[in-house]
């Protein structure tokens, strides 16, 4: 068992505290049996949010294995409710209240336990979340960025995992048919899918449709979004939507609502090229809206940004996100076919080596160890 990491100190600070850490020896006595299961917590459970869906197909394939879980909401009362079993955090900064979260570490050290955290993302700004990441026995990470981020920050590169994160599983669907159920059409359709956000860029992408849409007024357009539950996904959303209103242009569809990733997968396969522009954010992250597009089989445009830094030959990507070298982007794979075909095959490789069945085994492996 690794050498744990406890808290010898913690001051009230300006905004959470600070907080150091110090090595310590392992604890002589019973240690936790990871085949008891695992305590996972997300505090979104239940609500539209990645994290959650991420936890929900996670915990679904570990059951698979033979692994039970209980997800839990809180960390009340956790390292009594855990009572020999792991505990896996999903974190994401907006998630959790890293006062809670410290005293719940404090807890588990002082028991000559630790903690595994996946971190979803990581901003160099946040001190004290990042210590609190760091602290925790074993931490999983699905981008070389979001490691390398994590050591500058303090992380012991050998606690450190990193896993690919999964794909769900590709769509198998008459194409021909679908497009008649969903109002597809006859031309080429383009589409948009995930949480409004200012910096995925839907708006740059709408402007890039009009553009087309001068050359090739039969160009169809889809966004397959909604709002995540808090205010600036909310606004992001109004905004994008008045935007819109304010263009009048024909042929864009707005499916708006949280879906489940099936039915996400599903609709996207109707379409000719999905199209994620996103901008750089403070955190650096990992897309999990683009593996619901690599699962529906058809070629993917990103741009040249972390979020899209752990792919290769599955996407093709943009050197900008502006809605000029967006339209020229499209313009160019629509006119491919060769391309967008070994965009496919890429795809379904990658998706085949991606499972959650295979990401669970090797967290089966992290619990272990």
């Amino acid at each position: 068992m690794p050498d744990e990491v406890r808290v010898v100190r913690a001051e009230k600070g300006l905004h959470w505290g600070t907080i150091t850490y110090e090595r310590v020896a392992p604890r002589a006595g019973p240690q936790v049996c990871p085949m008891n299961g695992t305590v996972m917590v997300v505090p979104s459970w239940g609500r539209p949010c990645g994290v959650a869906e991420y936890a929900r197909s996670l915990t679904a394939a570990l059951e698979g294995l033979g692994h039970p879980v209980e997800v839990v909401g809180s960390v009340d009362g956790l390292e009594q409710r855990a009572r020999g079993r792991r505990v896996h955090l999903q974190y994401e900064y907006s998630l959790h209240d890293p006062t809670a979260l410290r005293e719940l570490l404090r807890r588990l050290h002082r028991r000559g336990r630790g903690a595994v955290v996946t971190a979803h993302s990581f901003a160099p700004e946040l001190a004290d979340h990042n210590a609190l990441i760091c602290a925790c026995s074993r931490i999983i990470v699905h981008s070389e960025l979001v490691r390398r981020g994590l050591i500058a920050a303090g992380a012991d590169p050998g606690r450190i995992e990193l896993i690919a994160m999964p794909t769900p599983r590709p769509a198998v669907v008459p194409r021909e048919g679908l497009r008649r159920e969903l109002g597809v059409g006859d031309g080429p359709a383009v589409g948009f899918f995930g949480f409004a956000y200012p910096h995925k860029a839907m708006i740059p992408l709408l402007d890039a449709v009009a553009k087309l849409q001068e050359s090739r007024p039969e160009l169809g357009a889809f966004f397959l979004t909604s709002a995540a539950p808090n205010d600036t996904s909310r606004r992001s959303l109004a905004h994008f939507l008045d935007h819109l209103r304010e263009r009048r242009l024909g042929g864009v569809t707005m499916w708006e609502g949280y879906l489940p990733e099936e039915e996400a997968v599903r609709r996207l396969s109707a379409l000719d090229l999905v199209v994620l522009p996103y901008r750089e954010h403070r955190a650096v992250g990992t897309s999990a809206a683009v593996r619901v597009a690599l699962a529906a089989a058809r070629p993917v445009l990103v741009t040249d940004t972390s979020f899209f830094s752990d792919l290769g030959p599955e996407v093709r990507k943009l050197p900008a996100g502006d809605a000029d070298t967006i339209a020229a982007g499209v313009a160019q794979l629509l006119g491919d076919p060769a391309a967008q075909a070994a965009l496919i095959q890429a795809a379904r490789a990658y998706c085949e080596r991606h499972t959650w069945e295979a990401a669970a085994a090797r967290h089966l492996a992290v619990y272990l160890g």
